[in-house]
């Protein structure tokens, strides 16, 4: 996996990367950024977030919790369907939450979508939102 990256990049592909770790340390983060900056990856485009309490962390206590305004909405596709961001389509005893399901139907993507926007209309957005992220 790690080989395509320096691939994509030869081809003009802007790539980002995100690491999600349970607890991080300083020694942890310069380790992932060495490797990061050595696959060509800039600062900027390496996201580096903590388990959010879902799924299967939930079930064994780990991660944090997300509040409304810790992660801007994205649309996330998965076989299960449309999500509201990356961390809504967690599994918890072998079953898909379906919580911050947005649209089973993801088939043309333009109804997913204007559901997504809907949902998503009265979120806070840009500045106003605090990402619980580095």
């Amino acid at each position: 996996m790690l080989d395509a990256i320096p691939n994509l990049l030869g081809r003009g592909i802007q790539v980002r990367i995100a690491t999600t770790v349970e607890d991080q340390t300083d020694d942890e983060l310069a380790r992932l950024c060495v490797l990061h900056r050595s696959l060509g990856i800039s600062d900027e485009d390496h996201v580096v977030r903590s388990v959010v309490r879902r799924g299967r962390a939930a079930t064994r206590g780990m991660g944090v919790e997300l509040g409304p305004s810790d992660v801007l909405p994205e649309l996330t596709v998965t076989a299960d369907g449309a999500f509201v961001h990356p961390f809504a389509p967690t599994v918890r005893d072998g079953r898909t939450d379906l919580d911050l399901l947005v649209s089973r139907q993801t088939r043309p993507l333009e109804q997913a979508m204007s559901r997504f926007l809907r949902i998503v209309a009265d979120l806070p957005g840009g500045a106003d939102v605090v990402r619980n992220i580095r």
